[in-house]
């Protein structure tokens, strides 16, 4: 069996959410797993998705509406609205791999 069957040559972070982070974006990788990465950030607001051919399981961490979604690959911009100060937790998978 392949360990290297992900595509780890695309680079898979999405940069608006970089940018949106109040302080610092935390980023995790684990080699060999269906996993591209792990993220964490606190939103200073809204931010945005763009295509970058990858799924995320994203966790908001809002105190007033705590929400958890599935985020499935996205073919054009897309609106995150965020509370300033809102924690967002998420594991992004790599391309071609299905929650």
């Amino acid at each position: 069996m392949n360990e290297n069957r992900f595509l780890p040559s695309i680079y898979t972070i999405q940069p608006f959410f970089v940018r949106c982070a109040s302080f610092r974006y935390l980023k995790s990788t684990l080699s060999g797993s269906p996993v591209a990465h792990y993220y964490m950030f606190t939103a200073e607001g809204d931010t945005c998705a763009v295509p970058d051919g990858t799924n995320d399981v994203m966790f908001i961490c809002d105190k007033e509406r705590p929400e958890g979604s599935i985020y499935g690959t996205v073919t054009e911009r897309c609106d995150l609205p965020l509370r300033p100060g809102t924690m967002v937790f998420g594991v992004r998978l790599h391309p071609g791999v299905v929650p």
